[in-house]
């Protein structure tokens, strides 16, 4: 009897010893400073067994290897640089946001002010994944009430051969975002303008320190009022070469064409003096516009040549009357700037 129970001991001490070595395994211990250090170590490490064998586990550590990572990717070894980059980009494909969020601001940093070799990596990786990352940032953007796309009366902005990708961000009074928001903005690659709207709250600051950060965007301060044309100069005031449908300008009976003279108590001499103009408005309010609508096309084809020759053969009351016979009053609706969204091509909201 005394034999079967020095049996059973030793049979539940073995037990317990190998339960003991897997808890271990499976522990938080084994994500402990020393355990990733270990493991970051072995990435150098001359076995290419043993590099593999790091490579693999530290891939599914998490979020909690992005600092290690960042660090060995920036440091002196080669070997251990690339692969602690390939970890950070195993992550930022990762569909969990704990997990990519840590590891594009890794490299981001990295990209922007790593040694040149682990600069330049980094960049290959955000590069790979370009898409992905523009369309994270414009949800966090849309979450943050601004906005992402392409300006609908204008085309300035797009290349003809990709207009399928965002060129312009607007924020306005709802932009819940601040001065560090504003950073989601520049993780949008292909991103030209960033319109700021009359009425947003991002100190002067921190919008200078944008600007000086990433000067690739242009900063175009707006009104928050929107018409929905495209402009030009005219002897006369502005031209309207182009009222788009279903904006605030077409829905309220402007057309194509039309030269605006006056808007409220302002008189119009420039497409500069329309945008300023426009930008004393806010979105709703019901504002009169004087034209000149040419119904007959008169006016371009000689009436403007009058105006520009000054020919004396012309009586000058005649001119004077067909002026007066093209002007018009109406009441134009100021709309609030919509840009032409954009949500990228995979992307669920």
């Amino acid at each position: 009897m005394r034999f079967f129970s020095l049996i059973s001991v030793a049979v539940a001490g073995v037990t317990l010893a190998f339960w003991a070595m897997a808890s271990d395994e499976m522990s938080p211990q084994s994500n402990s400073a020393a355990a990733l250090q270990e493991l970051f170590a072995q990435l150098a490490d001359d076995s290419v067994q043993k590099r593999e064998a790091a490579l693999k586990a530290l891939k599914t550590k998490g979020s909690a290897i992005v600092d290690a990572a960042l660090q060995v990717a920036n440091g002196e070894n080669l070997e251990a640089g690339i692969r602690a980059i390939q970890v950070l980009e195993t992550l930022d494909e990762s569909s969990d946001e704990t997990h990519w969020r840590p590891a594009e601001v890794a490299l981001l940093k990295l990209a922007a002010e790593g040694r040149p070799s682990a600069s330049r990596r980094a960049l290959e990786s955000l590069n790979r994944h370009a898409p992905q990352r523009m369309e994270r940032a414009a949800v966090d953007i849309r979450r943050l009430k601004g906005q992402v796309g392409n300006l609908p009366q204008s085309q300035i902005f797009v290349e003809e051969d990709d207009d399928d990708v965002p060129r312009v961000g607007l924020i306005d009074r709802n932009w819940s975002g601040k001065g560090v928001g504003l950073e989601h903005f520049a993780r949008i690659d292909t991103l030209r303008a960033l319109y700021l709207l009359k009425g947003h709250t991002v100190p002067e600051d921190e919008i200078k320190a944008f600007q000086r950060k990433h000067p690739q965007i242009s900063l175009v301060e707006r009104g928050a009022a929107f018409l929905g044309v495209k402009t030009g100069n005219d002897i006369f005031g502005c031209i309207i070469s182009e009222a788009v449908d279903g904006k605030p300008a077409a829905k309220s009976g402007l057309r194509n064409g039309d030269c605006v003279t006056r808007i409220g108590d302002y008189e119009i001499s420039t497409a500069d003096d329309l945008i300023r103009v426009v930008g004393e408005y806010q979105p709703g309010d019901v504002v009169p516009f004087v034209i000149l609508r040419d119904d007959h096309f008169l006016y371009r084809r000689w009436f403007y040549t009058w105006f520009r020759t000054q020919d004396e053969d012309w009586p000058p009351l005649f001119p004077m009357l067909m002026l007066q016979s093209m002007r018009r009053e109406m009441p134009v609706t100021m709309g609030a700037w919509q840009l032409t969204p954009w949500h990228g091509h995979s992307s669920k909201e």
